[in-house]
């Protein structure tokens, strides 16, 4: 079953390629840098969700979000939760039989443990350690498990059809990275002019991000505890306090980072992932760009 659209629409205005993930490998970035190409259209908003979340809507729901993408150009969407479904690469294979699929490699304690780091800072339940996080969260381990995703998409689609983009490659040569990009999904003009203006997101950003808000919650926090010194009330100013201690501890770049190590047992399945992987893109002569 592939759970049809009620409506369906010629694919004349649906997409030409998807970027499908895994989250936490420059995704954003890639995003906001084909956003900008004068020959790539992408939806407003990183993610439609149209192929996991919508998909009941139709087609020419998804068809609306294209409808200002100019005659001749080369439309596409980035979701990263796309490639973690099974379901969702049936679907796509149903509606876009012939689409082109990136997909991108970071190594997988890395990618875990940036995954861990943001879930941890968007109060998402992370208060054990990262090993025991990954250990026991299907959806933090799943994502990095490179070999079954590949496998999954395989059974779908023509190895032609995909691209692997290594994320420390991408981080270091953005430029030779988006050159090979536009070739794959067959923009032909000269991608050298385009502006990099940052690093992926998954890399660099979060610091410059969380700094700010991070600042702010302290002055926030300064400000409670003063104010209920001043009214006198000691149960409350204790609570604040106890309050700003776990929030200094849990948004901590040096109380996380001392915790990113993984068990024995789990870097054995990292390992064999890996391997597995590399095995697959060999054999199935898949496009991995790298350096």
């Amino acid at each position: 079953m592939y759970d049809k659209p009620e409506k369906e629409c010629s694919n004349e205005m649906l997409p030409d390629f998807l970027v499908v993930g895994p989250p936490r490998t420059g995704t954003t970035w890639l995003h906001n840098l084909l956003s900008t190409h004068p020959s790539v259209f992408l939806p407003t908003g990183k993610q439609v969700h149209f192929f996991d979340k919508h998909f009941d809507k139709g087609s020419n729901w998804y068809k609306q979000h294209y409808q200002n993408a100019s005659p001749g150009t080369i439309k596409g969407e980035i979701n990263p939760d796309y490639i973690s479904s099974g379901q969702t690469l049936r679907r796509i294979h149903h509606t876009l039989p012939d689409v082109k699929l990136i997909m991108i490699y970071r190594d997988p304690t890395e990618r875990a443990f940036s995954h861990f780091k943001l879930r941890r800072r968007n109060n998402k339940g992370e208060d054990k350690s990262f090993s025991d996080s990954f250990a026991r969260d299907p959806y933090l381990q799943k994502n990095s498990l490179y070999a079954h995703h590949l496998i999954s998409i395989l059974r779908h689609f023509d190895s032609r059809q995909i691209l692997i983009l290594d994320f420390d490659a991408m981080v270091q040569k953005p430029k030779e990275m988006l050159t090979e990009l536009a070739a794959f999904i067959g923009v032909r003009e000269d991608t050298s002019t385009i502006d990099i203006v940052a690093e992926p997101a998954s890399k660099s950003l979060p610091k410059a991000r969380f700094l700010i808000i991070e600042r702010l919650m302290i002055l926030i926090a300064w400000l409670s505890k003063l104010i209920l010194r001043y009214m006198g009330s000691n149960n409350l100013y204790s609570w604040a306090e106890r309050r700003f201690s776990d929030y200094k501890k849990w948004n901590s770049d040096t109380h996380v980072v001392a915790d990113g190590t993984l068990s024995d047992e789990m870097l054995v399945i990292i390992e064999d992932e890996i391997q597995e992987f590399r095995e697959i893109i060999k054999r199935e002569k898949i496009t991995f760009w790298t350096i």
